[in-house]
């Protein structure tokens, strides 16, 4: 499971983001054959082209990258991208590859507006401390 989306409440946003970026930023990646590689290579270099266009019209339209975003070969560095909105292709795309968009949001409404405000989505995770807000929340997703 690779997750491109991460919805942060914004009160929350610039603590996570710290370390989220310190965390991404010492994964090994690059050899397969390597025991300690975490993130392998694409599958071949049209699909890594495929994403360093998705990121970088994320970043033309406003979005900072925090680590990453550097390719050799098929192997692309891990990559966060933080101020990503809705509009962005990165935010509305799968990725099929090692890059994170970071998305605030203000309240419940918003976060489950985003949730829902693509089509794609193999997956989902919510965390939260009170169990019982998590599943009123998750009943509002959408499913596929």
């Amino acid at each position: 499971m690779a997750t491109n989306r991460i919805l942060i409440h914004e009160s929350r946003y610039d603590e996570f983001k710290a370390k989220f970026v310190a965390r991404v930023k010492q994964l090994p990646y690059g050899d397969p054959a390597d025991k300690n590689t975490v993130v392998g290579p694409l599958i071949d270099h049209k699909s890594v082209q495929r994403i360093l266009g998705i990121l970088q019209s994320a970043v033309t339209a406003g979005a900072v990258v925090e680590t990453g975003n550097i390719a050799n070969g098929n192997i692309l560095q891990p990559t966060v991208l933080s101020g990503v909105t809705r509009d962005m292709r990165v935010f509305k795309e799968e990725i099929f590859g090692p890059a994170v968009g970071l998305v605030s949001f203000a309240n419940d409404e918003e976060a489950i507006e985003l949730a829902n405000a693509t089509d794609f989505g193999l997956s989902g995770a919510l965390y939260t401390r009170d169990i019982y807000r998590g599943m009123q929340l998750a009943r509002r997703w959408k499913r596929g």
